[in-house]
């Protein structure tokens, strides 16, 4: 992401702080340097809470499925939203692992199997001949 802003800004053209930036070493610090003011945000705590689609899972009207995993490096636990926050056509799966979308299982090195894609298509298929849904 460093490489990506370096191409676009350099110290003097930076409507952010471009040393905070360049030592930036976590997503956190990245998008709390850079992010944040570049899109109006207060800072990145501001930017996550204010973004945050946890606001709006109460009031999703059609089937949906949400997969996260303990272990993604982005969304943490603390932000798996518990069945209070969620509405009745939301269906949360947490897994141990799986990382960042990756949900690589198995196979080998070179024939990986990927978890993902299956359980979609098998949460969508029963919803595939009603139309409206």
């Amino acid at each position: 992401m460093k490489k990506s802003v370096a191409e676009k800004f350099d110290l003097h053209t930076a409507a952010f702080d471009w040393e905070r930036a360049m030592k930036s070493r976590t997503f956190a610090e990245f998008d709390d340097a850079v992010t944040a003011p570049l899109h109006g945000f207060d800072g990145m705590q501001d930017y996550y809470d204010r973004c945050s689609a946890i606001h709006f899972l109460h009031r999703i009207e059609r089937p949906s499925l949400i997969i996260n995993s303990l272990d993604d490096p982005f969304m943490s636990a603390a932000v798996v939203p518990d069945a209070s926050m969620l509405s009745d056509d939301v269906t949360l799966e947490v897994a141990e692992n799986g990382g960042h979308v990756g949900f690589v299982s198995g196979g080998t090195p070179w024939r990986p199997e990927f978890y993902l894609p299956g359980r979609i298509i098998e949460f969508l298929e029963p919803f595939a001949a009603k139309p409206g849904l």
